[in-house]
């Protein structure tokens, strides 16, 4: 091989380890493109769901107020058509005092039963709801996660394979 040969060789390899640099460079650019959007991403989802369990918990607590409002109109209201009767039954009917007491208070238990019943069922409903928008809200943020994760995994599976394909 002659000098001449041997310069253009060694040129050659040059230009080549230049492409080699310039792909190397390319490569590392997207790679911190794609690590700044993925980060970006998950903050965006990170604030997203901040943002949608605080919606939902200020829905709940509003819900919760509104529904503890309207129960205790509801037994005042009963309370007072029920201190009505008993006084409309009193002087209408004072021989008979006894069997009306023991009829309204029937009447007075199964009404705080059954608003007790629909003050739990309404609590178990909210309750129910609040476990079901948690559980959305966890299961979105394990997608995420587990996304951004296999994106991390494909992006170093061809980080390594352009390494092995620069070695060879």
């Amino acid at each position: 091989m002659t000098n001449n040969e041997r310069d253009e060789l060694l040129l050659q390899i040059v230009k080549n380890l230049g492409n080699v640099q310039e792909s190397i460079n390319n490569l590392n650019a997207k790679l911190d493109n794609t690590s700044i959007e993925l980060n970006k991403k998950i903050e965006d989802v990170r604030t997203e769901l901040t943002q949608k369990i605080e919606d939902t918990e200020e829905r709940l607590n509003s819900k919760i107020e509104d529904v503890r409002t309207e129960l205790t109109q509801k037994i005042e209201d009963v309370r007072t058509e029920l201190t009505q009767k008993i006084e409309d039954v009193r002087t209408e009917l004072t021989q008979k005092i006894e069997n009306t007491e023991e009829r309204l208070n029937s009447k007075i238990e199964d009404v705080r039963t059954e608003l007790t019943q629909k003050m739990e069922n309404t609590e178990e409903r909210l309750n129910n709801k609040m476990d079901e928008n948690i559980r959305e809200a966890a299961q979105m943020f394990r997608d995420t996660w587990r996304d951004e994760y296999l994106r991390k995994q494909e992006i170093d599976n061809k980080i390594i394979d352009i390494n092995r394909r620069l070695k060879m």
